[in-house]
């Protein structure tokens, strides 16, 4: 983030203040809601495209998604899933071996070794980075900003987040992370989407570049909601 250091410079500075307390306000939330009593109506989305044909597109992609998870995750996801449990020989754990039956013990170094490096790469939340000019302006404001997100990474206790959303990509080979804001709380809310039994769907040939952004046609969550809720 940069301050414009000319004469509008307290301008600038007020204005980015303002809106990096959208971050954290309700302004612009899914509840329609803005500040000081004000109502506005939200825009609502209009495309080109007649809805038996975006009905069909959808269904086209979750066809899609459904094909490539059965046939290239799904199982992979069990097997990793197991080999974490410490069922890698398809033989009864819990029977012991006998010397009419000498059966091979199995040595779980796989689970050892995930719950050893879990603590080790969460045992602290990350850092936060802003970016700001050199002016006093600027520092001042970024600093800001900087303890706003590790006030919400303390509350939010990311790092036991991150713990667990790394244990599941670990046994599903895959992770989501979503952020939300909670219209009931007020606050910001974040979420490990599970990624096992095809709830989490995206295009199998979308991926993700060093920024962390994700490039697809399509990336979606699938969720139940009762008939009165959604009216």
């Amino acid at each position: 983030m940069a301050l414009n250091p000319n004469d509008s410079a307290a301008y600038g500075m007020f204005k980015a203040v303002k809106d990096s307390e959208g971050i954290f306000g309700s302004t612009n939330k899914v509840d329609g809601k803005y500040p000081a009593g004000e109502n506005r109506k939200e825009d609502e989305y209009t495309s080109k495209m007649k809805d038996e044909d975006i009905l069909n597109l959808i269904l086209q992609w979750k066809s899609d998604f459904k094909k490539y998870y059965a046939d290239e995750v799904e199982k992979s996801q069990e097997t990793a899933f197991n080999y974490w449990l410490g069922k890698q020989t398809g033989q009864d754990l819990t029977v012991r071996s006998t010397s009419s039956d000498p059966s091979p013990l199995v040595d779980n170094v796989i689970f050892t070794m995930a719950e050893t490096m879990l603590p080790l790469v969460t045992r602290a939340n990350p850092d936060p980075v802003v970016t700001s000019d050199p002016s006093d302006a600027g520092q001042q404001l970024s600093h800001a900003i900087s303890a706003g997100l590790v006030y919400e990474a303390d509350r939010q206790k990311l790092r036991r987040l991150l713990a667990r959303g790394l244990r599941r990509w670990m046994w599903d080979r895959l992770g989501a992370f979503k952020i939300v804001w909670n219209t009931e709380l007020k606050q910001i809310e974040t979420k490990i989407i599970p990624t096992n039994k095809g709830r989490f769907i995206f295009d199998k040939d979308g991926y993700i570049d060093e920024a962390g952004l994700y490039h697809g046609d399509y990336l979606g969550e699938k969720k139940e909601a009762t008939a009165g809720r959604i009216i």
